[in-house]
């Protein structure tokens, strides 16, 4: 049975204890990474690294400052309080780059006692990020990068990235379709409110279009944003704005009320908002979202939901304004969001792509 090391940023058996209380989707973690034990993996996850003397601030700043100067090092962190994991493993996981880069660097540098046998990165933001790379560090990422035998990103768009950009071999190049909790976010009966509900806290989205919108729609908004992501002082009398964190049970609670979902973003290169698009669509609600051609893998236009084009405001507000109004519409394009989740974005879709592209490195 092959043995994985996982290393990533949550702490999943703080996250077990949350979803045994039913206050959180996914099996252990957000991702429900769990699932792959049911492909024949032994796991082991880098929970250590959120114990001490790993949490304490005096370990915490200086990695933290290094990884901000050296992000090729990113997840030191997790990969030293993991050592004995990432040593004894066949393959190692970093979920995201942001957190096992380093076991790449380690690979490739032939680091003795943490160079990996194997390393699989599923990668989210790099293929945006990488437009601000100067030299040095570019250079740095292709190394490491050239070390991973499975490059892991959710969508079609970012294949041309990897290879021109950072030289990744395109047979090591796998695409996968992000998954949802599809159990836990699901239709439920009772009424809903007349509200648009926007909601997460991606780097990607662009709230302030949505806000400029909603001052020429007639809809109401409730609009769950990080505090000044927009101006609190200028906001139009039918949005509603909460900058402070809820849970999943209570964010269930509120995405079933809802009559349309909005995603706004700056139409990155990656899927941002994907998460809520998906949760929104499990749950049967219509979805309007930012046009890119990395949500295209997920929104097909009045199949599934209304594209807008980036930083139009007035398309997004008549958008919204249409579908407020058809109700015979809005309830094809739930049932169209449902299916296609229950069909391909779900979170036993997803892992099992994820572990055919493990076991091929046998």
């Amino acid at each position: 049975m092959p043995r994985l090391a996982v290393v990533k940023y949550h702490d999943y058996g703080a996250w077990r204890a949350e979803h045994a209380a039913g206050r959180a989707a996914g099996g252990l973690g957000p991702y429900g990474i769990d699932s792959l034990a049911s492909h024949g993996f032994t796991i082991a996850y880098s929970d250590r690294a959120w114990r001490r003397p790993w949490a304490w601030p005096v370990v915490l700043r200086p990695l933290r400052k290094l990884a901000r100067l050296r992000p090729e090092l990113s997840g030191l962190r997790e990969t030293l309080a993991s050592r004995r994991e990432v040593r004894g493993a066949d393959v190692v996981l970093g979920i995201f780059e942001d957190h096992g880069m380093f076991a790449a660097f380690a690979r490739a540098h032939s680091l003795p006692g943490l160079a990996p046998r194997a390393v699989a990165l599923i990668a989210c933001w790099l293929a945006e990020d990488c437009q601000d790379f100067d030299r040095r560090t570019l250079a740095a990422y292709r190394r490491a990068l050239a070390a991973v035998e499975r490059l892991f990103c959710f969508s079609e768009n970012q294949r041309a990235v990897f290879e021109e950009v950072f030289g990744v071999d395109p047979a090591r190049i796998h695409v996968v379709p992000f998954g949802i909790d599809a159990g836990f976010f699901r239709p439920e009966e009772g009424p809903e409110e007349d509200y648009v509900l926007a909601i997460g806290r991606d780097r990607g989205r662009d709230p302030r279009v949505l806000v400029e919108a909603m001052g020429r729609s007639g809809g109401r908004l409730r609009l769950f944003a990080p505090p000044g992501s927009v101006d609190e002082g200028t906001l139009p009398a039918n949005v509603e704005l909460t900058t402070a964190p809820v849970d999943h049970v209570r964010y269930r609670e509120i995405l079933a009320r809802a009559r349309v979902v909005a995603v706004t973003t700056t139409a990155p290169r990656y899927p941002s908002g994907q998460t809520v698009v998906l949760e929104a669509m499990a749950m049967g609600k219509p979805v309007v979202v930012t046009d890119s051609p990395a949500m295209r893998d997920y929104v097909v236009p009045d199949v599934h939901g209304v594209l807008v084009p980036p930083s139009d405001p007035g398309a997004l507000a008549r958008a919204i304004d249409e579908l407020l109004g058809d109700g015979e519409r809005r309830r094809r394009l739930g049932r169209a969001g449902r299916a296609a989740v229950e069909a391909r974005f779900n979170q036993d879709a997803m892992w099992a792509q994820i572990a055919a592209g493990l076991r091929s490195l046998d």
